[in-house]
């Protein structure tokens, strides 16, 4: 939750130096064009811009050729990307700009099997200049910050993992980063574009670009500057929705961040943290699935009745093969006889997987004597109901 200016994405980082190259030396984005023309690039002035504002993502050959344009227009002092930046390679692999000669000449050795090829050159996310903690360290602080940001969003928002706000945080770096700088936050902390990601993600469902595009659609068809107008009104609307709920589930953000940063210095405790909290975070996704799913089976009439009549069913028939419920599961080679009740009263349909649920069933009724045939085709109703909520 600190801030770091350095962390973000590849054409964002570009894109600024690029146009700081041009200021610096008086050119206009037409003299850019013009000079990669000269190395084979179909940059337009439009394409210019859109390299500037980190809007437009470089292929493999515009990167390599990018240098050659800059010499073309007399060269630079300075560095396209500054050594120190942190440059992400996918959602969970960073490097220093220092590191990628070196990450790219692997393309031409030979790999060893089973070798991680960011061994010695992982950067994590917020690290500052200041900062001199190992890459193995860095590499902890990233997947622990990643990590928090997916447990709080198991406990807030349960359908959404991580991933899915760093996906829609790729889509628009520029105007998350835009927003992350207006938001204020009921703490004397930086909001980063994670924070706007996931929140974006928990209030609308979507990434914040395609929540602006969604709403300036639903006011009508616009171009040009008029359409410019909307989006902009529609972005200071999504910035205070964001704030506001920022405040709203500040406490929820503290308590997953809190524990991280008390240990922020220390590589073993963090990567112990990672494993509890990665735990954790599944828990608390498969407990809020489970309940979702046996509210939505109580609220399904034919469900119920189905599985009662299950229950009821073998229930009678044990009854007349004077069985007992412990005997029952002894037959079954169940460890709890609780688990033979909960059949017999439905319950146990509720939160079971269908493929278990079907083959208890047959053993159940193999034990008491009767056909399983109809007690099964009841079952349908149930297997359609839990397989709706994912389990099979």
């Amino acid at each position: 939750m600190t801030k770091d200016d350095k962390q973000r994405p590849l054409a964002v980082t570009l894109g600024e130096r690029l146009r700081q190259f041009r200021e610096d030396r008086g050119l206009r984005q037409a003299d850019v064009a013009s000079a990669a023309a000269a190395w084979g690039l179909k940059w337009g002035r439009s394409s210019i811009a859109s390299l500037e504002a980190g809007t437009r993502n470089l292929s493999v050959e515009e990167l390599l050729l990018l240098p050659f344009v800059v010499s073309e227009l007399g060269g630079w002092d300075q560095p396209l990307l500054p050594p120190e930046a942190a440059i992400p390679l996918s959602k969970t692999r960073f490097i220093p700009a220092s590191q990628i000669a070196s990450c790219a000449s692997r393309l031409t050795i030979s790999t060893l099997p089973n070798t991680n090829p960011f061994d010695g050159m992982v950067a994590g996310v917020r690290v500052s200049g200041e900062d001199e903690a190992s890459d193995s360290l860095t590499s902890a602080r990233m997947h622990a910050e990643a990590l928090a940001w997916d447990l709080f969003l198991s406990r807030t928002y349960p359908s959404f993992r991580y991933r899915d706000a760093e996906d829609g945080a790729m889509q628009d770096p520029e105007l998350v980063a835009k927003i992350a700088k207006r938001i204020k936050l009921p703490a004397e902390v930086a909001p980063s574009w994670g924070l706007v990601s996931v929140l974006s993600l928990g209030l609308w469902g979507r990434s914040i670009a395609d929540e602006r595009d969604h709403r300036a659609s639903a006011r009508g068809e616009f171009e040009g500057r008029a359409l410019q107008s909307v989006k902009g009104h529609v972005t200071r609307e999504l910035v205070g929705e964001l704030e506001a709920e920022a405040h709203r589930v500040w406490p929820e953000i503290e308590r997953a961040f809190s524990p991280v940063r008390a240990i922020w210095d220390h590589q073993d405790l963090l990567t112990e943290w990672d494993r509890r909290a990665r735990g954790e975070a599944a828990r608390t996704r498969f407990e809020v699935k489970r309940r979702d799913a046996i509210e939505a089976f109580d609220e399904n009439v034919d469900a119920v009745a189905a599985a009662s009549f299950i229950g009821e069913q073998l229930r009678e028939a044990r009854i007349r093969a004077s069985l007992s419920v412990e005997e029952v599961a002894e037959m079954m080679r169940v460890h709890d006889a609780s688990l033979v009740a909960a059949i017999e009263r439905g319950d146990y349909f509720k939160h079971s997987f269908p493929r278990a649920a079907q083959e208890y069933i047959k053993a159940f009724a193999r034990i008491v004597g009767i056909s399983p045939e109809e007690l099964l085709t009841k079952y349908e109703v149930v297997r359609v109901e839990r397989r709706r909520h994912g389990y099979s």
